[in-house]
């Protein structure tokens, strides 16, 4: 009997069980890969953001002077689009204290003229929006 012909079997054997195990391996890769991209994919269909907190909203927008700069015609594209953005947050939260008929109103009052003016910066626009940036009169109810 020859010694060296059981080698030969077992050489090719081990062969096929490692290429068996890559194999394996590639396809538990495969498969990681493809539940990770579903449990991510999921997450894009309900990509529903909360809107930025009212207290952000005022200190960016009022506070830090954004929407005075808007108004003025002195703000970039990129600022007016911001601003359109953080008014639109601030109309999705919700009311904080006071009728929620006036809140509504009046947030989607400054969403509407920031959005306005993240399109065309004009007279009419800087002046809706100045008309609906009414401090005093949406702090002494809502604040």
């Amino acid at each position: 009997m020859p010694s060296h012909g059981g080698a030969a079997l077992y050489s090719k054997v081990g062969h096929m069980k490692f290429r068996g195990l890559l194999v394996a391996a590639v396809a538990v890769f495969g498969l990681a890969l493809m539940m990770d991209s579903t449990i991510q994919g999921n997450d894009k269909k309900e990509d529903k953001k909360d809107p930025v907190s009212i207290k952000v909203v005022m200190q960016k927008a009022m506070k830090g002077g954004l929407c005075g700069k808007v108004a003025s015609g002195k703000a970039s594209e990129a600022e007016r689009k911001q601003l359109a953005s953080l008014f639109a947050d601030l109309a999705a939260n919700k009311c904080p204290k006071g009728e929620a008929d006036d809140w509504k109103t009046r947030t989607e009052a400054l969403a509407k003229a920031s959005a306005a003016l993240a399109k065309e910066d004009n007279a009419d626009n800087r002046a809706a929006l100045k008309k609906a940036a009414d401090c005093k009169g949406c702090h002494s109810t809502h604040k």
